[in-house]
C-alpha cells in the first residue's frame, strides 16, 4: 500500500490523533485547547497540501517523525493481512506531556509531566547505547 505523507505538517503545531482503527478523533476529556483538529480534507483538495507518498513493500522499514500527519489507506484483504510494528524513539531533549485524551500506547513509565524519559530507569523506556554495539 502507499504511505502518504503531509509535507511540512509536523511544524504546524500538535494535531489531535485519530484512531486508525476507526478514523476518528480520540475523544477528548478535557480542554483541546492548543490541539488542531486534523484536517478531513487532504483527499478532497490536493493543490492545498504537499504529498509525498512511495509505495511500500513486505520487509520495508520506514522511519519519520511521528508530528508528520501521515497514513494510508486501510487493508482489506483477507488473504494478506497487513503486519506493522511501531518503535518510538525519543531524544534527550523530550519530555512526556499529558493529553487530553487516552493516549497510546497507554504506557507512561510513571512519568510526570516535563519529566524526561532519561530521568526513568522503568523498563517502558529502554535506552539505546550505542556503543554496546560495537
Amino acid at each position: 500500500s502507499t504511505l502518504r505523507f503531509v509535507e511540512g505538517s509536523h511544524k504546524l503545531g500538535k494535531f489531535i490523533p485519530r484512531k486508525f482503527e476507526t478514523a476518528k478523533d480520540y475523544v477528548a476529556e478535557s480542554s483541546t485547547e492548543g490541539f488542531l483538529s486534523t484536517p478531513r480534507d487532504i483527499e478532497q483538495h490536493p493543490d492545498r497540501y504537499s504529498i509525498a507518498s512511495w509505495e511500500v513493500e513486505e520487509g520495508d522499514i520506514v522511519a519519520f517523525d511521528g508530528m508528520v500527519l501521515h497514513g494510508a489507506k486501510g487493508n482489506s484483504s483477507i488473504e494478506r493481512p497487513r503486519r506493522v510494528i511501531s518503535w518510538r524513539f525519543l531524544g534527550e531533549s523530550c519530555s512526556f506531556t499529558e493529553r487530553p485524551w487516552e493516549i497510546s500506547p497507554p504506557i507512561t513509565g510513571n512519568l510526570l509531566p516535563g519529566n524526561s524519559p532519561w530521568i526513568t530507569e522503568s523498563p517502558d523506556f529502554p535506552k539505546l547505547n550505542h556503543s554496546s554495539y560495537l
